[in-house]
């Protein structure tokens, strides 16, 4: 296969696939889709990494986009990283930590094959303290 870097009329394609492959991921079970301006910035970015990479970038950008369904490029790490860091986004520090949280929750229970007791171990917090979050999460 050639970089996709010279296949950027395939990008949008592929990205949709691998956020459709990472529903599960987000609270509701919905895949989310890329806004026009998302897929220009994945015509636009180098794509070093290639599939892996692009997988990836969709399965966080699918874990720590802002509510709704279509992410826009400031859901785009490579996006946040090229503007640097001083830069403010239009999300809170405690919003990245509740996506954070939702992720380790989410990937705890299907570790542990969606047993609350193991996952809660696991993850350090009591079986009541992780159905607390996990309510909050609409992940229940």
């Amino acid at each position: 296969l050639p970089p996709l870097r010279d296949r950027v009329e395939d990008l949008p394609l592929l990205a949709q696939h691998f956020l459709n492959q990472c529903a599960h991921l987000c609270a509701d079970g919905r895949p989310r889709r890329l806004s026009l301006d998302a897929q220009a910035a994945l015509r636009d970015h180098d794509w070093p990494g290639n599939l892996r990479e692009l997988r990836h970038e969709m399965q966080r950008a699918t874990v720590l986009a802002r509510d709704g369904l279509e992410l826009a490029p400031a859901d785009l790490s490579f996006r946040m990283r090229a503007k640097g860091p001083t830069v403010a986004t239009a999300r809170s520090l405690q919003e990245h930590i509740e996506a954070l949280e939702r992720e380790l929750i989410t990937d705890a229970l299907r570790q542990h094959d969606h047993n609350r007791t193991h996952a809660a171990k696991a993850l350090g917090v009591s079986r009541q303290g992780l159905l607390k979050k996990m309510e909050r999460y609409g992940l229940g």
